[in-house]
């Protein structure tokens, strides 16, 4: 069945004899038609993402996203230092006790310790002509190192600032030592602990039945 239309005039351009031609004809369109036109046009909208691999980071883009990160855990870590000793000194000075001393240098000793592990890891490497051969680790890797010491960095920041409220705060940081056991338990610990027994090979199986017959000799 055609489904017939008004009649369509276009220009077709074609070069004849110096002069452009203008004709006119009718279309006709089958339903198989459209519907093989529309089929076209959603494949163009819904085209399949692309196979392969997600593109990976460069090393340049590592390098220079290690050091952003560096640096505002480094400032984060600063701004909480700061805010507690100033509000301190200003307001509890006379409520400052060898307690809160020792929990504040404490935190400080954490802050150092993880920015100076942060630097370590993420020290890039360069040939003897001064050009990027390793970027270091990526600190912004799932479930990479980074992720965690920037995670302890968070919680001590946090608990610094909280402790301005109430001393009890200060056990926050007890999070961190059971955060290490439960990741060494998860990934040293447990497996080695639960690990199935191995199963017996055909020559292990020849062995046992050996030694069973010359234990029934035994018994006779």
């Amino acid at each position: 069945m055609f489904v017939s239309l008004d009649i369509v005039t276009f220009i077709n351009f074609k070069l004849m004899q110096g002069k452009f031609e203008l004709q006119s004809c009718k279309l006709q369109v089958t339903p198989q038609f459209i519907d093989l036109r529309r089929e076209e046009n959603l494949g163009l909208k819904m085209s399949p993402p692309p196979k392969g691999k997600a593109p990976t980071k460069g090393a340049k883009q590592i390098l220079a996203e290690n050091t952003a990160t560096v640096t505002f855990y480094r400032n984060m870590s600063l701004g909480a230092t700061a805010f507690f000793n100033i509000i301190t000194f200003i307001f509890f000075y006379d409520q400052m006790t060898t307690s809160v001393i020792f929990m504040n240098v404490l935190v400080t000793i954490i802050y150092v310790v993880c920015f100076q592990m942060m630097k370590f890891i993420s020290r890039p490497k360069y040939t003897t002509e001064n050009v990027l051969l390793d970027p270091g680790l990526d600190l912004n890797m799932e479930g990479g190192m980074g992720e965690h010491v920037k995670d302890i960095v968070i919680l001590s920041s946090i608990t610094h600032l909280l402790a301005l409220i109430s001393n009890y705060f200060w056990l926050l940081l007890l999070l961190i030592p059971l955060r290490g056991f439960w990741l060494v338990w998860v990934n040293f610990l447990g497996p080695w602990f639960f690990q199935e027994a191995p199963e017996d090979t055909e020559q292990d199986e020849k062995k046992r039945k050996k030694m069973e017959r010359k234990m029934k000799r035994y018994q006779q």
